[in-house]
């Protein structure tokens, strides 16, 4: 059942993404959130993506990586 288990590894990594998302005043990167969770950064640009997907952050592409704005306006 090792699939379920980093099943609920990443949901929660996400939960904690998304919160740190949510905290931060400056824009941030993915390498921010890598090192900050101890995950790859293809797991945080992912999660990161994910999260932009859903409107919880804005993305700027620049010529080497992604820049991520957080949200401000309405505070759910």
């Amino acid at each position: 059942m090792k699939v379920a288990v980093r099943t609920r590894e990443i949901e929660e990594i996400r939960k904690n993404v998304r919160e740190f998302a949510k905290k931060q005043t400056q824009p941030f990167s993915v390498n921010d959130v890598a090192r900050e969770f101890g995950i790859s950064w293809t797991t945080a640009r992912a999660i990161l993506l994910e999260l932009a997907l859903e409107g919880e952050v804005e993305v700027m592409k620049t010529s080497k990586s992604y820049i991520f704005i957080p949200k401000r306006g309405d505070k759910r």
